[in-house]
């Protein structure tokens, strides 16, 4: 019986480039989702207030993943192990997006997005306690930078104000949720028991919804 061959060293670097673009392209559509959520929000924000708002939104989107889990992709409809892990990551979502929408109410989306830019560094930071996995030092100089880029908007470039910590309303009660949101990006690996993802994710928005 022949032994197969491995295949060629080039091609499995070949294909681990194409996972890391692959990685990038899904990394920059979060961030243009992310950054038209903050202007889109803005706009419900004057027209309903944060808590109807929010929740309408997860009433919406357990319907969508619903059809998705359960109509198109065929998962079991059965009732998750440990589903309390559910209620943990549903609840610090729903904090995030209902802190965004209060936020709008008093202050800009282009601040609003720029306390966003402190998620990274925060998840850095919560991933240590909660994976043991430590950020590379220059990873590290990256997201501090970018922190550091955020807190200039934030205080509207202003050395007085940041000396000062003179930051609105707004921010201060955004900050929460994407602390919130900073925390709930490891636990999402340290709660995964191998459920399909759109089954996972659609326990999360009931989670969020509740």
């Amino acid at each position: 019986m022949t032994k197969r061959m491995p295949p060629p060293a080039g091609l499995s670097v070949h294909a681990k480039g194409h996972e890391k673009l692959k990685g990038h392209l899904a990394m920059l559509l979060f961030a243009v989702l992310i950054a038209g959520s903050f202007s889109f929000g803005g706009l419900a924000a004057r027209h309903m207030d944060a808590e109807p708002l929010t929740l309408w939104r997860y009433m919406l989107t357990i319907a969508v993943m619903a059809a998705l889990a359960f109509g198109v992709f065929r998962v079991p409809a059965v009732w998750p192990r440990q589903a309390w892990r559910f209620l943990v990551l549903g609840g610090l979502i729903a904090l995030y997006m209902l802190t965004m929408f209060m936020a709008l109410e008093f202050t800009s989306p282009v601040s609003t997005g720029a306390v966003f830019t402190l998620m990274p560094l925060l998840s850095a930071a919560f991933a240590l306690p909660v994976l043991g996995q430590k950020t590379k030092p220059g990873v590290l100089a990256g997201l501090v930078i970018a922190a550091g880029g955020a807190v200039w908007v934030i205080f509207r470039g202003d050395v007085a104000a940041i000396l000062a910590f003179d930051i609105g309303a707004g921010e201060m009660i955004f900050f929460v949720g994407v602390v919130c949101h900073a925390l709930y990006v490891p636990l999402i690996r340290r709660f995964d028991r191998g459920e399909p993802a759109v089954a996972f994710g659609f326990w999360v928005t009931a989670g969020a919804t509740a």
